[in-house]
């Protein structure tokens, strides 16, 4: 018997080396499978929208809370059951009423870095204009805002919706 495997050492060897070839490609395939995973996790977006209705301004952002840059597929505002792709579509006659700080057009496309926000409307209001902030609140608080975003890797992210009626509390 040990004659045998004297004779057969070289064979015996080679079959080994073979094994642990085969078992150090599983490992190395396991390591990067889940290398992949942790690099798709750590860089993570996170969409919020902040809210603001003060006594002399009034605000609506997207913030990127997450840990990596957050790519807008869709932004839509709901109205009536009419989607708009701009708020200023969805808002009335007041829009033209207001000398707004700021407001953006179509943000499909654009990203957002981590930590930071894009503002989708802004605007101050002075003591003499309380009726016209009111008016606002009161139109905001119909809308219906809605994000669908990608992170880097091109994930889809869990949708964001958010109704504004907080803008109709007294």
């Amino acid at each position: 018997m040990l004659n045998l495997i004297a004779d057969k050492s070289e064979l015996i060897v080679s079959f080994c080396a073979m094994i642990t070839s085969v078992i150090s490609l599983f490992i190395a395939y396991k390591a990067q499978i889940n290398q992949q995973t942790h690099n798709q996790l750590s860089v993570k977006p996170l969409a919020e929208f902040l809210i603001g209705d003060y006594e002399d301004a009034t605000f609506i952002k997207i913030k990127n809370q997450g840990t990596g840059p957050l790519i807008i597929k869709e932004f839509t505002t709901r109205h009536n059951n009419i989607e708009f792709h701009k708020i200023m579509d969805a808002l009335s006659e007041i829009k033209y009423d207001l000398v707004w700080d700021r407001f953006t057009d179509s943000i499909d496309g654009r990203t957002i870095g981590v930590d930071k926000e894009i503002v989708i409307l802004q605007a101050s209001f002075d003591s003499g204009q309380k009726s016209l902030q009111k008016e606002l609140r009161s139109e905001l608080s119909l809308f219906e805002l809605k994000l669908e975003y990608n992170d880097i890797y091109g994930i889809t992210q869990p949708q964001l919706t958010k109704k504004l009626d907080w803008f109709s509390r007294k």
